[in-house]
C-alpha cells in the first residue's frame, strides 16, 4: 500500500511502474548477496583469530585480518571497471548475471578454503562482484526507469545492501562457519532465475539495432501490455531514446575508452613480472625465504632470472605462429593467459620448482607482449603517430617495472601476487571487445570486416567526409597486402622466394644486431639485479629503494620517448641516446675499478645511482623504444609477422645469454669489465646505426622499403 501511495503521488497508474519495481527488486537480489558478503566479516573474524580455527595455517593474524578486511576493496577497483565494460559490450542484463561468478566463487573459497590465502581470494572475488554492483545496477535502473522514478528505484540498492548486511550478521550469529556459505549460494541461484525473465534495457537493445525488441522491452518496463495501449508519451520517450543512441554514435571517437588505453594494460602487466625479481631476489636467496623449501642457492637465483628468456624463445615462435593462424587480437588475448598463469605461481607455489614454472610461464607471456603489441601498433597505427604509439610500449613496460619495484619493496611476498595479478585478468576483459587489425582482416578476405574495424580504429562517423577518407585508407591497405592484385593463397603463403630481395635480407640482419644491442646496451640486465647491483657498489642508498628510484626515472625517460620519437629523426635519436648510454656506463666501470683496486671511493658512491639513473633514462628515451619502432617498421609487409618473430626469438635467445650469465661476467671481468664491455656496445650500435639503417619516421610503409633497396619514391 505505501508503494501504491508513493506512485499515485507522482500521477503515475500502478500497473505503469509494476515492472519497474520487480526488475529493480529481481537485480537487487545479488546485492543482498554481496551485503551479506560484507557482513560475513563481523561474526567470522573473531572464529579465525581463535585457537578452533580449521585454517591449517593456524590463526589469523592481526596484519591478516587487516587484508581479509581491507582485500574486498581492492577487489572493488578490478570489478567497476571490469562489470562496466561487459555491460557495455554485452548489455546491462548478461553484465549483471556475470556478478554470479565472482560471488559464488567467494561463498566456495569460504566452504573449501583450508588456509588464510584462499580467504584472501575469496574477498578479492566478493570485491570484484561488489564493485559490478556499484558500477552495474544503477546503470540498469537509469535505463528502465522514469525519470521521475529513478531516485525511489536507485535506493533499492542501499536498502538491499543494508539488509545484506543485517543478514551475514544474523546468519553469522546463528550458523556455523560452514552452513553459512551454503545457505549463501542460494541467493546468486535466485537471482539468476529472477532475471531471466526480465528484458534487456531499451538502450542497449537499440544500441545493438535491434529496434523491435527495443520498443517490447520498454512497454514491458512502461507495463504497455500491447500496441493500441501505446500512447503518445510512449511514443515520445522511445523516438527521445533513439535520438540519444543516435547522438551517441555520431560521436563514439570522442567518448569511448580506445585501442591506445587498453593494449598498453598488458604491457603494464608484463613490466610488473619483469621488474618482480629486483625486489624479491635477495628475499628468495635469504633465510626468510617464503619457499618450503628453504632460501635458494646461487645456481637455482640465476635460473629464476633468466628463465622468463627460455620461455619467451619458445613463445616468441607460439605466438609468431599464431598471429598469422588466428589473428593479432586473439593472440594478444592468449598473451594474457601465461601472465596470469605466472602470478597464480608465485601466489600459491611453496618450491623453486614452481617458481621455474611460473618464470617460464611470464617468459611466453613476454614473448607474445614484445612481438604482437608492436605488430598491432604498426597495422593499425596512422604514419604520422606510429611512433610515439611504439613508445608508448616501453614507456607501460617500464611502468609497470617500477610499479613491482615499489609494491615488492613495501608489501608481502604473496600480497604482491594477489594484487599483480589483476592487471592481466583485466586486460583480458577489456581487450575482448576490440577489433581484429584491418590488415590481417583483408588477408583472410574478410574486407567488410576490415573495413569496420578501420572505421572503429579511426573513429570515422558517416559524414561524407570520413567515408570518402574510409574508401581511401581501404583501398591503400589492399593494395599494401595484395600489391600484385592477387588474393590468392600462394601470394599470401611465405616462400622461399620471399627471402631473395636484397632489402628483405638488410631488413632481417638489421633487425639482429638491433635485437642484440638491446640487450648488450645492459639495461635489462641491470634492472633485473637492480638492488643486488647497488649493494654490491656500496652505495649508501637502500638497494630496494634505489631500484625504485631508478625505475621512477626509466618512466620518465619512457615517457620523453612518446614526446621526440616522432619529433626527431630516428636515427639522430638513437644514436645520441647510444652515445649517452656508453658514458654512464663507462662511468660505472670506473667507479666499480677504483673500488676493486683499493681506493676509497665512499665520497662518490652517489656515481651508481647517478650513472645508472642516467644510463636507464637515457636509453629508454631511444635505443630501448627505438628497437622495436624501427624493426616493425622496416620489415616488409609480408613477411612482418615471421621476421617480427624471428628477431623477438633471438632477442630472447641474447636476453637468456645475459641474464643468466651476468653475474659468472661479474665474477670474471669484474663490474668494471661488465659495464665497459656494455659500453662498447652501444659506441658499436651509434656506428651501426649510422651506416647501414634508413631514415623511418614519418614515412608510409611503401617509402621505407624502396629506402631499403636504396631507392626513393618518385
Amino acid at each position: 500500500m505505501g508503494l501504491r501511495r508513493s506512485v499515485d503521488a507522482e500521477n503515475f497508474p500502478f500497473k505503469s511502474v509494476l515492472n519497474q519495481f520487480l526488475g529493480a527488486i529481481a537485480v537487487n537480489i545479488i546485492t543482498i548477496s554481496h551485503g551479506a558478503a560484507i557482513g560475513w566479516v563481523s561474526p567470522f573474524l573473531p572464529y579465525l583469530q581463535s585457537s578452533e580455527t580449521h585454517l591449517t595455517s593456524g590463526a589469523v593474524s592481526i596484519e591478516q585480518a587487516s587484508w581479509i578486511g581491507s582485500l574486498l576493496c581492492i577487489g572493488g577497483l578490478i570489478g567497476a571497471p571490469s562489470f562496466g565494460l561487459l555491460a557495455d559490450r554485452f548489455g546491462k542484463k548478461v553484465g549483471l548475471q556475470l556478478i554470479v561468478l565472482p560471488h559464488v566463487a567467494f561463498w566456495l573459497c569460504i566452504l573449501f578454503g583450508q588456509n588464510v590465502y584462499f580467504i584472501y581470494l575469496g574477498r578479492i572475488l566478493a570485491g570484484s562482484g561488489g564493485g559490478g554492483i556499484f558500477r552495474a545496477i544503477p546503470l540498469y535502473i537509469a535505463d528502465i526507469a522514469h525519470c521521475k522514478l529513478r531516485g525511489m528505484l536507485g535506493s533499492i540498492l542501499v536498502i538491499s545492501l543494508n539488509i545484506g548486511i543485517l543478514l551475514g550478521f544474523v546468519l553469522g550469529h546463528f550458523l556455523s562457519f560452514f552452513t553459512v556459505p551454503v545457505v549463501m549460494l542460494a541467493g546468486p541461484g535466485l537471482f539468476i532465475v529472477c532475471t531471466c525473465f526480465l528484458p534487456e534495457t531499451p538502450y542497449c537493445l537499440l544500441k545493438q539495432n535491434r529496434n523491435e525488441n527495443a520498443e517490447r522491452s520498454l512497454m514491458f518496463y512502461r507495463g504497455i501490455r500491447g500496441h493500441f495501449q501505446k500512447t503518445t508519451d510512449f511514443t515520445k520517450e522511445f523516438e527521445q531514446l533513439k535520438k540519444v543512441v543516435q547522438n551517441e554514435r555520431a560521436s563514439t571517437d570522442q567518448h569511448r575508452l580506445t585501442w591506445k588505453d587498453i593494449f598498453n594494460i598488458i604491457s603494464l602487466a608484463q613490466g610488473t613480472a619483469i621488474g618482480w625479481l629486483s625486489p624479491f631476489l635477495p628475499l628468495l636467496v635469504s633465510a626468510d625465504a617464503p619457499l618450503h623449501t628453504g632460501p635458494v642457492t646461487d645456481v637455482q637465483a640465476t635460473w629464476i632470472a633468466s628463465l622468463l628468456c627460455v620461455g619467451a624463445i619458445f613463445g616468441t615462435v607460439l605466438f609468431g605462429w599464431s598471429a598469422d593462424k588466428f589473428g593479432r587480437k586473439f593472440s594478444l588475448c592468449i598473451a594474457a593467459i601465461p601472465l596470469i598463469g605466472f602470478w597464480a605461481c608465485i601466489a600459491f607455489g611453496g618450491y623453486v620448482e614452481i617458481l621455474y614454472l611460473g618464470r617460464l610461464l611470464a617468459g611466453l607471456g613476454a614473448a607474445g607482449v614484445f612481438l604482437l603489441v608492436p605488430l598491432y601498433v604498426t597495422e593499425i597505427a596512422e604514419d604520422s603517430i606510429r611512433g610515439s604509439l611504439g613508445s608508448f610500449f616501453i614507456l607501460f613496460i617500464n611502468l609497470g617495472t617500477f610499479v613491482s619495484f615499489v609494491v615488492g619493496s613495501y608489501l608481502s611476498y604473496h600480497i604482491t601476487s594477489y594484487i599483480l595479478i589483476v592487471l592481466p585478468i583485466v586486460f583480458l576483459l577489456c581487450f575482448i571487445n576490440f577489433p581484429e587489425t584491418p590488415q590481417h582482416l583483408i588477408r583472410c578476405n574478410k574486407i567488410e570486416a576490415a573495413e569496420c574495424s578501420l572505421k572503429y580504429l579511426r573513429g570515422y562517423t558517416t559524414s561524407p567526409e570520413h567515408v570518402e577518407m574510409l574508401k581511401s585508407e581501404m583501398i591503400t591497405m589492399i593494395n599494401q597486402v595484395y600489391p600484385n592484385g592477387k588474393d590468392d593463397s600462394e601470394e599470401l603463403s611465405i616462400q622461399l622466394a620471399d627471402f631473395a630481395p636484397f632489402a628483405t635480407k638488410k631488413a632481417l640482419l638489421i633487425g639482429m644486431v638491433l635485437v642484440t644491442l638491446n640487450q648488450f646496451s645492459g639495461c635489462f640486465a641491470l634492472i633485473n639485479y637492480t638492488a643486488n647491483i647497488f649493494a654490491e657498489a656500496g652505495s649508501d642508498l637502500d638497494p630496494n629503494m634505489a631500484a625504485i628510484i631508478v625505475g621512477g626515472i626509466q618512466i620518465i625517460g619512457s615517457y620523453v620517448s612518446t614526446l621526440v620519437v616522432d619529433r626527431f629523426q630516428r636515427k639522430v635519436l638513437y644514436i645520441a641516446t647510444a652515445f649517452g648510454s656508453a658514458i654512464g656506463l663507462f662511468a660505472m666501470g670506473v667507479h666499480a675499478y677504483l673500488k676493486v683496486s683499493g681506493y676509497d671511493v665512499s665520497a662518490i658512491n652517489w656515481i651508481p645511482v647517478a650513472s645508472l639513473s642516467f644510463v636507464i633514462f637515457i636509453a629508454a628515451c631511444g635505443i630501448l623504444p627505438l628497437t622495436f619502432v624501427i624493426l616493425s617498421e622496416i620489415l616488409p609487409q609480408k613477411l612482418r609477422s615471421f621476421g617480427g618473430s624471428l628477431c623477438t626469438t633471438f632477442l630472447w635467445v641474447v636476453s637468456f645469454i645475459v641474464i643468466k650469465y651476468f653475474p659468472v661476467m661479474v665474477e670474471v671481468l669484474g663490474m668494471h669489465g661488465c659495464m665497459w664491455t656494455f659500453a662498447g656496445c652501444c659506441l658499436f650500435g651509434v656506428f651501426f646505426n649510422a651506416l647501414f639503417i634508413p631514415e623511418t619516421r614519418g614515412k608510409s610503409i611503401e617509402e621505407i622499403t624502396l629506402a631499403m633497396e636504396g631507392r626513393s619514391k618518385n
